[in-house]
Order: structure tokens, then sequence, then C-alpha cells
């Protein structure tokens, strides 16, 4: 009857509600991934693994994700600086070779370089880092943090440290202290057992995701459309379409399930949340 069709009508929209809810969630998560790490330029592994890495010593997936992006600033603005200082090197030569100065005065103008420069130490010069690159020359920005908590963890001066971290990743740096502070084989250990736990999404399932969310949109609109009723939407187009949501879902080996776990962490507390 009508009234039955507008009741299964309404209990469909609360369902198609709530799961929408729940897509729009996960999702949020899927795309915080797959996003921060493309803009970054590091797989989706390392981003995962590095950041349960930080959750299990209280640094939360939003502020990891700052923090990375402050870091990858950070690094560009230090190369830059690099490459200023090798500029101004490379002119006092040129000027040396042409004969408009004297050694002298070469001499003393490479001491005033030196001091200048020395005045602009950051925070790797004074903890002896080096920045990791890649093969075609590009900032290896994982390398590059994994080698910082190498140095983190030699280093006894908490005060050096502290000041590093708030100008590598700025006034909340200071939670990052007792990460680096684990050093680089207690970071990777925290990767393995993430990726052991399954908590890390490969690539796959992240571009299935997209997918998904694709056919469940179809799917709500065609149960909450005021031209299609509730029958008709799971007689055509509607069954398909939520096939296609059951099939995306097994596919992608339980990846709301693992989102959902990720989100939760009840084993290990903030990985994804609020942190510790």
């Amino acid at each position: 009857s009508g009234k039955r069709v507008a009741v299964f009508g309404a209990a469909a929209a609360g369902v198609v509600g709530v799961l929408g809810r729940f897509l729009s969630s996960t999702s949020e998560i899927a795309d915080t991934i797959a996003k921060t790490a493309e803009s970054l330029g590091i797989s989706t592994n390392a981003f995962q693994q590095n950041a349960y890495a930080a959750s299990q010593a209280g640094v939360n997936l939003e502020d990891y994700t700052k923090a990375q992006g402050r870091l990858a600033a950070y690094l560009d603005q230090q190369v830059k600086q690099e490459r200023d200082q090798q500029r101004q090197y490379r002119a006092l030569s040129r000027e040396l070779g042409l004969g408009r100065i004297s050694f002298e005065q070469y001499s003393q103008r490479v001491q005033d370089l030196r001091y200048q420069f020395s005045q602009q130490e950051s925070a790797l010069d004074r903890l002896g880092v080096k920045i990791a690159r890649n093969a075609d020359g590009t900032i290896n920005a994982v390398e590059t943090e994994l080698r910082l908590a190498d140095a983190f963890k030699n280093s006894t001066d908490s005060v050096l440290k502290a000041a590093a971290a708030r100008e590598i990743y700025g006034r909340s740096g200071v939670r990052y202290v007792n990460y680096l502070s684990q050093g680089r084989e207690a970071i990777l250990a925290e990767g393995r057992e993430a990726q052991r736990l399954g908590l890390i999404l490969n690539q796959d399932v992240l571009k299935r995701q997209e997918k998904v969310n694709d056919a469940f949109d179809r799917f709500g609109k065609a149960v909450t459309s005021s031209r299609v009723g509730f029958a008709d939407a799971f007689s055509g187009t509607g069954v398909r379409v939520l096939d296609h949501i059951v099939e995306a879902l097994a596919r992608s080996r339980g990846a709301f399930i693992q989102l959902g776990e990720i989100r939760s962490a009840g084993r290990r507390p903030g990985y994804y949340g609020s942190g510790r």
C-alpha cells in the first residue's frame, strides 16, 4: 500500500542518512591520508605508518598532518637559503676571477659571509642533521625527519630539542619532542606494528573509497528522490547501485571496517584520534 511504501521509504532514508554520515566520516580520513601524502610527496604507506608512530607519543592525526606541512615548508626554506648562500659565494669567486677585487678583499668578504651565515644557523645545523635527497635531487622529508629523530634521541639537551621542535614545527612543536626522541628505529618499529595490525590502507583501498562514495550518492538519490518510490529504488537501478556498493566494499577487503577500527583504535589510543 501507499502507507507501507511511505514507511519503508522513511526507513530507507534513515538508513541512507546513517550510512551517509559513516561514509562521510571515513571518507574524511581516507581523503586526509591520500591528499596529505600527495602534497608532501611521500607514499601513503609512509604517511600512515609514521602517523601511527606519532599517535603513540600523543600526537593525533590533525596535529601530525599540520606538523608535516610545516616540516615540508621549513625544509624548502632551508634549501632556498642554502642555494642563496652558494650563489653569493659563486658571485664573489667570479668577482675575483674577473680581477674586480683583490685576493685580500676576496678573503675578507668570504670571512664576512661566513660570519653572516653563522648567524643564520638553523635547528638542523645545531643538531648536525643534513637534509636528505631523493635520486632526482628533491627533498626526502621522511628520511630527513628520521635523521632528526636520531639526533633528538642522541641529544640530552632538552632546551635545544624543544627550541628545535618549535623552530621546525611551529608553536605546537613541543608536542613533537617525545615522538622524535624515540629515534629512527622505534618509529619504524611502530610503523611495522601498524602494518601488522592491519591499520594501513593501501593505495588500492584509498582509490576504491572514492568509487564507493559515488555509488552511495547514486543510491541515496534513488531512494530519496521525490520522483522515485522506495519500491522502485529497490526494483531496478537502486538494486544495481546497492550491489555496486556491496561489491566495492567486499573488494576493498573491509576498508570501512578497517577505517572504523582506525577511528576508534581502542587497542592503541590516539591513532587518528585525540591522542593520549
